[in-house]
């Protein structure tokens, strides 16, 4: 008998305490000590001060945001602000092109310019901070949208924060930090909520919207186009006619912002593929990837990544969020009074939704709907290569719906029960992806580089050029991964390169690859080619450096010592020089580039074999061979060559170069594009000698892929079409 009346007055006290309404100081705090908690948890204190072995080779996305910091950070303070002279030598880039926060990035570099100290501890700890930012406010601007619907007690604080923080499409959003800032999407849904209906917005409100607008525009697009569309539904939801002439103030503060940073620029404005692929699924919502409960669960419902990018529009809601779906569904008259109170933001919402479905609509692994963009739509295809992100718009929008018909729905008995119950079964959901997160960064990211002999390496330097650059690597990730890293070490010191991984391609590819043979070998510099021509390294050696091998390539510098170390280390092996395997091809005889051709000749940058001929894929295309005899006193370069001319590309130039001399450009327009012509190059003599490599390299100008000038679907930066070539003769 006494234990029963304990525990009732225990439960009482529980009750008691659950129920009473809570201050916005400690219902904040409460939210906010939960987020942290669960990041401390998940990620541990190391993450976030950067002193865990993670930030020594994090993740591919987390490495170009560090990177693009540091060299902003180690820039003096300048106009224009974000603009870096060392990441992309010899021409400048903006840190907006990193993805690299800005505004988070400025908020650092001035703590750093008061305390400097701070510039050391923020080069490793700037996204682990971040994330702690993102897991504070998440919470809070949940629960501050339902305090407005009244919900302000201890309990409401509580479930609300865990409601909005185990969301498993949110916590996979963590690789990308820019993106995953939520909390810039429950912001401007809590300030659609304030915004009075047939009266003038308070100036605090309208001031509060201008900020929200300046932040996304310093932080990602995407942000700023969710954002300025539930501003529209705010500026609609008030009824005043007065109220629209907060428009152009926010257009201009989204201007000033985005300008600033970058995101206006020449660069930002690069075409990207991807809009009919990077998108969401109609069950995205519905079907766990990662469930801690069913695992993935897309075996059992229906593949929701059909194709292999739609992991960009994955908005999982989780498990308990998915019950309190179904329980309302009975309910789901009411949604008709709902919309018609918020036309707008409905509209908003389903806008949103039918953006991230893109122009491939799929219902688990099937496609239902495929169509083509209009013409005048072309620029948002252009803009945004993964729509599927604008999926979180209505998936915040049904969870702020769900939470508030929830809260509303089960206040009373027994059924104050439900709600933390399915808080529970959201959170074992959510583990899942905890889990997995949890585990990538425990450690270093899988990397293809011994880390310590590299990093040594390439410090012992102060200017690093990677050829070709990162840009023009053409998507080999065989390549770009030991790119990256080389990178990486080079930005722990913000040592000047010519190109990183970022957001956006900046590089002339088709410039960088001219630079080749022309490229003087300089004091403190580390060539690091990604190429098996070696004629490159050659030339490097007559000018005085010190090579050596690597799985992917060859690494050159004038510190022959270092150089040396590296191959102790066992970093790079000493060059070795075998007797050339080049072809033999007499002068009269055709090299056939088709699948009856021979492909001995062909070293880099081809695309496959076709029926008659290939596509030269990227900055530049070669074939080596010698010759044999001793050639004429007069020889002429004889081919069958087209070009794709359609769409954007109304003419191409193609230089061909021999023995890096260059004998002359093909080119091409609708009136002078036929392969049955035989075009005809002279080649200087000095360029042919008996027994000497010949190389013959085609350089297009123009590289864009069929699919960017609106030829055709291919993605391929394709240049010119060979059939066959041939050196001939001439009296």
């Amino acid at each position: 008998m006494y234990v029963g009346a304990v525990t009732g007055q225990l439960s009482t006290r529980v009750s008691t305490w659950w129920t009473t309404p809570a201050t916005a100081r400690q219902a904040y705090a409460l939210a906010a000590a939960i987020g942290m908690l669960i990041y401390l948890i998940v990620y541990g204190p190391g993450h976030l001060f950067g002193t865990t072995a993670y930030w020594d080779m994090p993740q591919e996305d987390s490495r170009a945001y560090l990177m693009g910091y540091r060299y902003f950070l180690a820039e003096p303070w300048q106009w224009p602000i974000f603009t870096s002279h060392t990441i992309n030598l010899p021409a400048t880039k903006s840190l907006a092109l990193s993805d690299g926060i800005p505004v988070w990035a400025l908020a650092n570099k001035l703590v750093g310019t008061v305390i400097p100290p701070w510039d050391d501890f923020s080069s490793r700890s700037y996204l682990g901070l971040w994330h702690a930012v993102s897991h504070a406010l998440q919470p809070c601007l949940g629960l501050a949208i339902m305090r407005l619907f009244g919900h302000r007690s201890r309990g409401a604080a509580i479930l609300s924060a865990v409601f909005f923080l185990a969301l498993p499409s949110w916590i996979f959003r963590y690789q990308h930090a820019a993106l995953s800032a939520h909390f810039l999407i429950l912001w401007p849904i809590y300030l659609y909520l304030r915004t009075p209906v047939k009266e003038v917005s308070p100036r605090k409100l309208q001031i509060g919207w201008l900020c929200e607008l300046a932040v996304v525009a310093m932080t990602n697009p995407y942000h700023v186009v969710m954002s300025f569309g539930l501003f529209a539904a705010a500026l609609v939801r008030s009824r005043r006619v007065r109220t629209l002439i907060w428009a152009p103030a926010a257009l201009a503060v989204i201007g000033l912002a985005a300008g600033l940073t970058g995101y206006l620029s020449r660069g930002a404005a690069t075409k990207m593929g991807g809009f009919d692929i990077y998108t969401t699924n109609m069950m995205s919502m519905f079907v766990p990837p990662n469930s801690g409960i069913v695992g993935d669960a897309r075996g059992w419902f229906g593949d929701t990544i059909p194709i292999h990018n739609q992991y960009e529009g994955m908005a999982y809601l989780g498990l308990g969020l998915i019950v309190l779906f179904v329980l309302f569904l009975p309910n789901a008259r009411m949604l008709g009074g709902v919309i018609k109170r918020h036309p707008a933001l409905f509209a908003i919402a389903l806008g949103a939704w039918l953006l991230a479905l893109s122009n491939r609509i799929f219902f688990n692994s099937h496609m239902v709907v495929s169509y083509d963009v209009p013409s005048s739509l072309h620029f948002v295809r252009d803009w945004f290569r993964a729509p599927g992100r604008f999926a979180y718009v209505p998936m915040y929008v049904l969870i702020v719906f769900l939470l508030q018909w929830a809260f509303t729905r089960f206040s009373t008995g027994w059924k104050r029960l439900v709600l933390p119950a399915l808080a529970i079964l959201q959170i074992v959901d959510a583990s899942g992806a905890w889990r997995f997160n949890h585990a990538y960064t425990r450690g270093p990211y899988p990397h293809v580089l011994a880390m310590e002999p590299w990093r040594t390496l390439v410090q012992s330097h102060s200017t690093i050029l990677e050829l070709p650059t990162f840009d023009c690597l053409s998507d080999d990730w065989t390549k770009l991964k030991p790119a990256l890293e080389i990178a990486y070490y080079a930005s722990e010191r913000a040592l000047p390169i010519n190109g990183v991984y970022g957001a956006r391609p900046v590089r002339d590819c088709a410039e960088d690859e001219r630079t080749f043979t022309t490229l003087e070998v300089r004091e403190g510099t580390l060539y690091v080619w990604f190429t098996k021509r070696d004629r490159f390294v050659r030339r490097i050696e007559e000018l005085g450096a010190a090579c050596g091998a690597f799985e992917y390539g060859w690494v050159c510098s004038k510190n022959a010592s270092a150089i040396a170390e590296a191959i102790r280390a066992g970093a790079l092996s000493p060059m070795s020089r075998t007797p050339s395997t080049s072809p033999v091809l007499a002068v009269g005889q055709r090299i056939k580039l088709g699948l009856d051709g021979t492909p001995a000749y062909l070293t880099d940058g081809w695309s496959y074999a076709e029926a008659t001929g290939r596509w030269s894929e990227g900055p530049m295309a070669s074939l080596e061979l010698r010759l044999a005899g001793d050639p004429p006193p007069h020889v002429a370069l004889k081919l069958h060559a087209a070009s794709m001319m359609c769409g954007q590309r109304k003419s191409q130039d193609v230089e061909v170069v021999v023995n890096d001399v260059r004998v002359g450009t093909l080119h091409f327009d609708p009136g002078a594009n036929d392969v049955e012509e035989v075009q005809s190059l002279p080649v200087p003599p000095a360029a042919l000698q008996r027994g000497r490599e010949i190389t013959v390299d085609f350089v297009p100008r123009d590289i864009r892929p069929p699919s960017k000038v609106r030829c055709n679907a291919d993605t391929r930066r394709t240049g010119v079409w060979l059939r066959e070539l041939w050196f001939e003769a001439q009296l």
